[in-house]
């Protein structure tokens, strides 16, 4: 009888022990994958490699619009992600125009390596370039829009423009 109480006691720690450790093993979260390293990065989509999981934007600028001060018509920005070492461009389009195009290009300065992103007919979307490479490097990210009528304008073609800061 003692022993079976004893095997009872023992039983009842150790199904409490499975009990309340089980929420904290199912609870773990495995590591993000990441399916490229340094330069093996580049040209590559920052989504698709997992390197946007930890992404952050690190500087932007509006894009401005040329004709027609202190207009925006989208946004650059430069995206990081610390555990890919890369960076990316994001553009924003603010307009909706189906004869617009917006560029965004991310550029590294240790070699002058581009990547550029391009948006078509612009109708308040947002895309992202491919990756470079850019731990311990310093790169900016530049965007411009380019329409041949927007809105009507009598000017017909035109363009505006935006470029983040250098970070490194």
């Amino acid at each position: 009888m003692r022993h079976r109480r004893r095997l009872f006691s023992v039983l009842g720690v150790l199904a409490g022990l499975i009990v309340s450790t089980t929420p904290i093993l199912m609870s773990a979260q495995p590591a993000s994958a990441v399916t490229c390293s340094g330069y093996g990065c580049d040209g590559w989509d920052p989504q698709e490699t997992g390197c946007s999981a930890d992404a952050v934007t690190v500087a932007s600028a509006p894009i401005w619009d040329s004709s027609q001060p202190g207009v925006e018509d989208g946004l650059v920005e430069l995206r990081w992600s610390a555990t890919c070492g890369t960076n990316w461009t994001r553009v924003t389009s603010y307009v909706v125009d189906p004869l617009s195009i917006f560029d965004g290009y991310v550029y590294r300065y240790s070699d002058g390596a581009e990547q550029p992103v391009i948006i078509s007919g612009g109708s308040q979307v947002v895309h992202w370039s491919p990756m470079l490479y850019a731990r311990n490097i310093c790169a900016f990210s530049y965007g411009f829009v380019e329409s041949a009528d927007y809105e009507g304008r009598p000017n017909g073609l035109y363009s505006g423009g935006g470029v983040t800061n250098k970070v490194c």
